[in-house]
């Protein structure tokens, strides 16, 4: 099926129990991307769920939000945009399957704090990971400093509990 990916923001499909949005264009997570992945999340978390749901990208710079749109915006449309992004992270945690980020490309900013809040990610040879608001002097704005901490705290534990032999 032919896909015109500069439009379409991403497409749901199924292979046997497995459940698979594939965002379909570079800067996924503006603000109609993340409304559109969270609406399909939820979609799928109130049918007949799949056994896990996997989250993938036809462009690399799928998982990075659009920094035009950052540039000038308002506090209102901000507070806005960071609210898109939480509920987003919490439709994808509260999922009643687990969620497989696979990322091939960057995974910056909010498309890190993203894969932070799915249960698994798969990274190809070129992923990169960062939370990168820092060089602009803002903070994390869907929950990323939280979920980094929680995962460090995590392999902390696996670390001091499993020594290696």
């Amino acid at each position: 099926m032919p896909r015109d990916s500069s439009k379409r923001k991403l497409t749901m499909d199924r292979e046997g129990e497995v459940g698979i949005l594939t965002l379909q264009r570079a800067f996924s997570l503006n603000s109609e991307g993340k409304i559109a992945l969270t609406e399909a999340i939820v979609e799928l978390s109130n049918s007949d769920s799949p056994r896990a749901l996997l989250l993938n990208a036809l462009d690399p710079r799928a998982f990075l939000v659009d920094v035009e749109e950052l540039a000038d915006m308002q506090a209102s449309n901000a507070r806005l945009f960071s609210a898109a992004g939480h509920k987003l992270a919490q439709a994808i945690e509260q999922a009643p399957f687990p969620v497989i980020a696979a990322v091939e490309g960057q995974a910056l900013g909010g498309g890190c704090e993203l894969v932070l809040a799915c249960d698994l990610a798969v990274a190809g040879e070129d992923a990169t990971f960062g939370q990168i608001e820092a060089l602009g002097g803002v903070m994390p704005g869907f929950g990323g400093t939280w979920r980094l901490a929680e995962g460090s705290a995590i392999n902390e534990h696996w670390r001091c509990s499993s020594p290696p032999p």
